[in-house]
């Protein structure tokens, strides 16, 4: 796509980053990274490819590209990143980091042949490697690669965390917990249980020291050898080995295939030999990259707003890792000992929301224990075969769309979009974080809202409203001098994509009230909306449902403290802080700069009440929210977004998305009986004051780091408290690709 035609990402808000014009490149220094082979059921391999890539259930709209499972096992891999760049150079540039992260992630990829419809048949392309399952601890890192790449990235936590250096210790432990949503209890963080668990046992990794220890071990020796046997039977059979032996019987595609396998092994057998087990401290080995790190490719894909079982976009994506050097690398089991296993002890906790074992074939017996709340849950067990590590210096980045397409149209390999064809419900849900966020109606028979006007410069309002929502369809325009910072918190939520289901969480929002307008009916003249500009999530379903559903642009971030009502009632004998909220940002843009957890906003009561008090209704039209009492309701319009994987610059797919937010009877609004003081920590990457142009506070530095604080004093602040329901939402225009506006 050298000379795209894609629509330029609108960056107004969401550029927490200064992304290069051009490509993201990530460079990712001593990368440690353990691979433990786990024997699956091809079967069901081949089922979930079907279903992830190829699309087989729509014989007359699938993509131009096949894949088949390569062999019946799939790697389990943690990966610890002690420094991932984040890379601002281009070609012949030097290199520039704009940031980096710290991050730990465990993945579940299969090994995959890559086919392409040529003429009348499917030909062999090359190697390639897919990754239903990925999960990782950083909230940038879920948002860029979702968003960009497609990597179908879900939240989870490493609470017990042995050092993740190599050679790796044998006798470590490590465990993932997986993030859930079902917390009932918006004071409390999100849910994180207990999803991976890895032991390393030191027996199956030293030498025996005795004669008298192999005479011990010689029983288990003879039965893990006839274990190692069986596996590599089943990956022989799988790959079809034994058919192309038979006769070379199989025409194109199988000896291509065969065929490219000689050429790597030709490369990477001298480079393995002399890599695992000669590489001396400090040293760097150069590695031909091999086929499933060149080619890694994902569905990446969002759901409609509207029609939450569609997809609104879809698109097949090839990323590359290219290796940049070799410090490294070992077996994790003594081949002398006959244990294929090393002494790893894998375990698998069952989640419906997250089906690894079942899609990817890993059915073993399983033990049934109690969960942190009592419920009864499965664990399954697992030993791997010829387990291994590499310390690996890693840059990716280079990725391209194979093909694509949008809820009306088929599968186009150009900017185009491809001929026209009817929505269907083609929403992928058998890979993993294709469930992580909610669609459709949802209802909220308990919600609270704390709203607190800020002071704020009506120009800089009309033009960040112009820049983020204007275009041919659609004028939006503010209606008062404040921006409005809102604090929700909701419990015992519901959701049509599982409303049996029960959700809550707590979130900050930065919103502007104003009005729009239809340019193609201005004879309806301007109607009262409000424009989520920027939230901030406790949990990081939300802050996914907001972004890649809703169309408002937000943040998982961390209230404190968490088990304090957030909302709850302020003290007026002095001030003090109610809450802090901290999102991942960097504070600067340099070469050396993390991005980390800064606390952003501290919101706090600033003493009793002593001015008048307006009447309600009065102060909510004069703020532009009079719908809320007028209707029991209001609507709110936000772009939704996404960026394309090649050109950061550019969007794949934008849309401007309606809600219509209506409250029950129990509806009630009152003032609060003290004043609300916000703190605004000022950012190189995100300055909220100037952004919204507050006005009406004063600046001072605090801290260790002596970071610009902005304190104001929230202008009659209200409450708002009841049932809410909130409609399905609607397009009121999208495009995707180099596609012209289209309504509904």
């Amino acid at each position: 796509m050298a000379e795209s035609r894609l629509p330029e990402y609108n960056a107004s808000i969401a550029n927490l980053l200064d992304w290069p014009t051009t490509d993201v490149k990530m460079y990712f220094p001593k990368v440690g990274m353990r691979f433990y082979p786990l024997r699956a059921d091809l079967g069901r391999l081949q089922a979930l490819l079907d279903s992830y890539l190829n699309f087989a259930g729509d014989r007359v709209n699938q993509p131009p590209y096949m894949f088949k499972a390569a062999a019946p096992f799939v790697l389990l891999q943690t990966v610890n990143y002690d420094r991932l760049e984040i890379d601002a150079g281009a070609g012949a540039q030097p290199r520039k980091p704009l940031a980096w992260l710290k991050q730990h992630e465990a993945i579940f990829s299969i090994p995959i042949e890559w086919y392409e419809w040529k003429g009348s048949e499917w030909r062999f392309v090359d190697w390639a490697m897919t990754y239903p399952f990925i999960y990782l601890d950083h909230p940038i890192s879920i948002w860029i690669g979702r968003e960009m790449y497609g990597w179908p990235k879900m939240p989870m936590r490493v609470p017990k965390l042995f050092p993740l250096v190599n050679p790796p210790d044998p006798k470590g432990r490590v465990e993932f917990w997986l993030g859930g949503r079902s917390a009932r209890n918006p004071e409390r963080p999100e849910p994180y249980r207990p999803f991976i668990e890895i032991d390393e046992a030191a027996s199956g990794f030293y030498p025996l020291a005795s004669w008298g220890e192999w005479l011990t071990r010689w029983p288990k020796m003879a039965s893990d050898a006839l274990s190692t046997m069986a596996a590599l039977t089943d990956i022989a059979r799988g790959a079809g080995v034994a058919q192309w032996l038979a006769g070379w019987g199989r025409s194109e595609p199988f000896p291509a295939a065969a065929r490219e396998s000689l050429k790597y092994a030709s490369q990477w057998g001298p480079q393995l030999l002399n890599m695992f087990g000669s590489v001396k401290t400090g040293e760097t080995h150069q590695f031909t990259p091999s086929p499933f790190m060149k080619n890694n490719i994902v569905l990446k894909q969002f759901r409609d707003a509207h029609d939450f079982k569609s997809a609104c976009y879809q698109a097949l994506v090839k990323s590359e890792l290219a290796v940049q050097g070799v410090h490294g690398g070992g077996f994790l089991f003594n081949p002398m000992l006959g244990d294929p296993a090393g002494g790893v002890t894998i375990k698998l906790h069952h989640f419906d929301q997250e089906p690894v074992i079942e899609a990817l074939g890993l059915n073993h017996e399983a033990t049934t224990i109690a969960g942190p709340s009592g419920e009864q849950r499965k664990v399954y067990e697992f030993r791997p075969f010829f387990p291994f590590w590499w310390d690996l210096d890693l840059t990716y980045g280079k990725a391209e769309q194979l093909c694509w397409r949008a809820k009306t149209t088929k599968w186009s390999t150009t900017d185009d979009p491809g001929e026209r064809r009817p929505i269907a419900d083609d929403y992928v849900t058998s890979g993993g974080g294709a469930i992580a966020e909610i669609g459709g109606a949802v209802k909220f028979p308990n919600f609270e809202m704390l709203v607190m006007p800020l002071p704020a410069a009506r120009t800089t309002l009309d033009s960040l409203c112009a820049t983020c929502l204007n275009h041919e369809n659609y004028k939006f325009r503010t209606s008062s001098d404040y921006v409005l910072a809102i604090a929700n918190q909701f419990r015992a939520a519901s959701a049509a994509t599982d409303p049996l289901e029960r959700l809550a969480d707590s979130e900050f929002v930065f919103a502007v009230a104003g009005e729009y307008r239809d340019e193609s009916n201005p004879s309806a003249g301007w109607r009262p909306v409000v424009m989520p500009m920027i939230g901030f999530t406790g949990a990081e379903w939300d802050s996914i449902s907001d972004r890649e559903v809703f169309g408002r642009f937000s943040l998982a971030s961390k209230f404190i403290p968490a088990n304090s009502p957030l909302l709850g009632d302020f003290s007026t004998r002095e001030p003090h802080i109610g809450f802090y909220l901290q999102t991942s940002l960097c504070h600067e843009l340099n070469d050396d700069e993390q991005a980390r957890l800064w606390t952003l906003l501290g919101v706090g009561s600033a003493g009793a009440t002593t001015a008048p008090l307006p009447e309600i209704k009065a102060w909510l039209s004069k703020l532009g929210l009079g719908s809320i009492s007028a209707a029991a309701g209001f609507e709110t319009v936000g772009l939704k977004q996404f960026r394309d994987a090649c050109l950061a610059n550019k969007a794949c797919y934008q849309a401007l998305v309606s809600e219509r937010r209506v409250f029950d009877q129990n509806l009630k609004i009152d003032f609060l009986p003290e004043s609300i003081r916000i703190d605004i920590h000022k950012f190189d990457t995100m300055d909220l004051v100037a952004t919204f142009g507050i006005t009406g506070g004063s600046e001072e530095a605090q801290g260790r780091f002596r970071r610009p604080c902005y304190s104001v004093d929230a202008v009659n602040p209200f409450r708002v408290s009841g049932g809410m329901r909130q409609s399905p939402p609607e397009n009121l225009c999208w495009r995707a690709g180099a596609m012209a506006w289209q309504r509904g």
